[in-house]
């Protein structure tokens, strides 16, 4: 049938294609070759048709104009989001009014937080409505048992609130509730410091044994909890006993082994001390005690010293550059606009102390001290 189409038939096809009919449509409609269809549409290309298109493409530009427009106001916003230091907790909020009135995807990229971070607060919210009204159900059931019967402990109160109520509950979930209100069983015994003497047992204040004559000898490591517009931050410091320099530091939220295994990682890396024959002296905070960090140990044959219970002077030179850090750089911590340039200004102080800062034991900074001790080696 394509031998008997005029040419005006053949434009008229093509200009049904660049509308947006399929080829497949087209060729059963005139019952022509999709071949066919394609040959006529290199044929009469959509230059031809530009008169008809040309007010869309002047659209096209628009829209896209407005669209750049956005992207860089969308932009903005999210930049002073970032500099007032607005955290995720308070966008979460804001976020929750306008749920429902606006798409998942919008609410996400206009407030800078991942999906998959937002659909886990939604579903942590529920669970958390769930505990919070069983917890004020509970709590009062709590209390009273207790009142009656001082001598009661978790277990006790447990059956005694299953008989009453019916509500399944475990002597762990009670037991954490008597902790939460502050009450205790009459006949409670205190707990056995096992974990002080695990510390005695080990292999403690090996640093008191080991004469510091250079650099990548012992390490000191300590962690430092500051407040930043209200918000707890704990750093994790890793200091070189001889040359006092700080050779790694981490900031994170919490007090984790992660937190310190990131640091003492980051600074195996950079100073390459010698296999087993240095020490990283810590205090006897489970951080440092864990599995996590146990290992980390191992795979770099490091020699663990800790400090004995109770006896922080055992860990006193970096007692010390927490003092200053606090004194000299945190102060009240209410000068940062956001954990940005908290991170940013540490990074600076950190880095001045290194290399400008004399210390009266070194006579020198850490940096100028550590070039002396490498130029007297060579």
């Amino acid at each position: 049938m394509s031998k008997h189409l005029s040419k005006a038939k053949t434009k008229k096809i093509v200009n049904k294609y660049y509308k947006g009919v399929k080829t497949p449509d087209l060729s059963k409609q005139y019952r022509i070759p999709i071949s066919t269809i394609y040959t006529w549409i290199k044929k009469y290309p959509l230059a031809h048709l530009k008169h008809k298109f040309l007010a869309q493409a002047t659209g096209y530009r628009n829209l896209e104009k407005r669209a750049t427009k956005f992207g860089n106001e969308l932009n903005l916003l999210q930049s002073f989001l970032e500099y007032k230091g607005i955290e995720n907790k308070e966008r979460y909020e804001f976020m929750d009014l306008l749920y429902g009135k606006f798409t998942i995807h919008e609410l996400c990229g206009a407030f800078n937080i991942d999906r998959g971070t937002y659909y886990n607060h939604l579903r942590n919210k529920d669970k958390y409505t769930h505990f919070k009204d069983r917890n004020a159900r509970i709590d009062p059931i709590i209390y009273k048992i207790h009142n009656d019967f001082k001598e009661y402990g978790a277990e006790r109160i447990a059956i005694a609130i299953r008989e009453e109520t019916g509500e399944a509950v475990s002597p762990d979930y009670i037991r954490k509730r008597m902790r939460y209100l502050g009450i205790e069983s009459s006949l409670t015994k205190k707990p056995k410091p096992r974990f002080l003497r695990w510390n005695t047992r080990k292999q403690t204040l090996l640093v008191k044994k080991y004469e510091v004559t250079d650099i990548n000898q012992v390490w000191v490591a300590d962690i430092t909890e500051c407040q930043i517009k209200g918000i707890k931050r704990y750093i994790s410091i890793y200091e070189d006993l001889c040359s006092r320099k700080i050779i790694a530091y981490n900031v994170g939220y919490n007090q984790t082994a992660q937190l310190v295994r990131l640091g003492l990682d980051r600074a195996m890396k950079t100073r390459h001390p010698k296999p087993g024959l240095f020490i990283v002296h810590t205090d006897g905070g489970a951080q440092y005690n864990s599995w996590t960090m146990r290992r980390l140990y191992a795979k770099y044959k490091i020699n663990h010293s800790v400090s004995r219970p109770a006896m922080p002077t055992d860990n006193a030179n970096v007692e010390s550059f927490n003092g200053t850090l606090k004194s000299d750089f945190i102060k009240g911590g209410d000068q940062f606009h956001s954990d940005f340039e908290f991170r940013e200004k540490l990074d600076e102080f950190i880095e001045k102390y290194n290399s400008t800062r004399v210390h009266a034991a070194l006579g020198a900074s850490p940096d100028k001290f550590e070039a002396r001790r490498s130029n007297a080696t060579k």
